[in-house]
C-alpha cells in the first residue's frame, strides 16, 4: 500500500515525459524519520539540530512537518 503522501507525489510523476526505468519511491515521511534518528544517534556523533532542506511542494513540506515535527526541527522548502 502506498503512503497517503505519495498522492502528492504521483501527481508530480504525472507531469515528466520519460522516468528512468531504476526510479525508486521512499516516502519521504519515512525518511525524514530514518535520517533524523540517524543523525540524532547517541551513540555516534549526534547533531543538537535537524533542518530538512527540502525541494518538494508546499503540501508536502506541511505533511513532513505534521508527521516528522518531533524529528525534524526546521523545514526549509523550495518552492513559495
Amino acid at each position: 500500500m502506498l503512503p497517503p503522501s505519495f498522492r502528492f507525489f504521483r501527481e508530480w510523476l504525472d507531469t515528466l515525459a520519460h522516468l528512468p526505468p531504476t526510479l525508486q519511491y521512499r516516502d519521504f515521511v519515512s525518511v525524514g524519520r530514518e535520517l533524523s534518528n540517524r543523525l540524532r544517534d547517541p551513540n555516534g556523533d549526534a547533531v543538537d539540530l535537524v533542518i530538512a532542506l527540502t525541494h518538494m511542494r508546499v503540501p508536502n513540506d506541511e505533511i513532513l512537518r505534521e508527521k516528522c515535527s518531533k524529528e525534524i526541527d526546521l523545514i526549509l522548502g523550495g518552492h513559495v
